[in-house]
């Protein structure tokens, strides 16, 4: 975890600019870095995972998430989603972030301060993706940033994309925090640490767009390469979660 970040503060502040957005777009603009989605779905997806989870963080145990009450549609969803992300965000202030509880991923042994963590970050870049959707987007707190591009290579990775195959290893370097990270394969893994390292092909750029790069919102493109461009553009067919 970020010890650097404060995770309910950039919480309480990411989820009042995703609303701001939601409401500026209109619940039925199409959110371009969501294929598919508009801003009802948006709105309604992350308003369901915060009341998901401020219910286990509440409970300190898991629960039937087919008791919960559902996210209302259209305008209402909008008005629903504060209520609940200020319902969440509350709930973690009254849990110590060392307190280890279940978690929806099924990790073992549970992962103390996993909500405070995750909730931040979900809310983060959908915040982001709500307010490309209301045209002007805003960038990721940089500590935040940081820790997310550490949760998604050293958490993540190791579950959901240890078997996907790059083509080639990546060094990613943040322009704007002393942190680097290098994606390799090892035994037939894909692999990350926290380290500098030659790569096949080297990404540099703040620690807000490596963040949104590794979780496919924006191109490789974007950001400054150094090396075989090809391994880094293969990462958002090859990474998927």
């Amino acid at each position: 975890m970020g010890s650097d970040v404060s995770y309910l503060q950039t919480l309480r502040a990411d989820a009042a600019a995703l609303a701001g957005a939601a409401r500026t777009a209109g619940v039925g603009a199409p959110v371009p870095t969501c294929p598919g989605w508009d801003v009802e779905k948006l709105v309604r997806h992350v308003g369901r995972v915060h009341t998901s989870g401020a219910a286990v963080v509440r409970e300190r145990a898991k629960v039937d998430f087919d008791t919960l009450p559902p996210m209302p549609k259209g305008e209402e969803a909008i008005a629903a989603f504060d209520d609940r992300s200020g319902a969440l965000a509350d709930a973690l202030e009254a849990l110590p972030e060392d307190f280890p509880i279940w978690n929806w991923f099924g990790i073992e042994p549970p992962i103390p301060g996993f909500y405070h963590r995750r909730m931040a970050q979900e809310t983060a870049v959908h915040r982001w993706d709500a307010q490309a959707a209301a045209g002007t987007t805003a960038p990721i707190d940089t500590a935040l940033a940081v820790d997310g591009i550490d949760e998604l290579l050293r958490s993540f990775l190791s579950f959901a994309g240890a078997d996907a195959e790059l083509g080639g290893s990546i060094h990613l370097h943040a322009t704007d925090a002393d942190s680097e990270w290098l994606v390799r394969r090892e035994h037939g893994k894909l692999v990350a640490t926290p380290e500098h390292g030659k790569a096949d092909v080297a990404v540099r750029g703040t620690a807000s767009d490596l963040l949104l790069f590794i979780w496919n919102r924006v191109p490789a493109s974007a950001l400054d390469l150094a090396g075989d461009p090809a391994v880094a553009d293969h990462w958002k067919d090859a990474i998927k979660f």
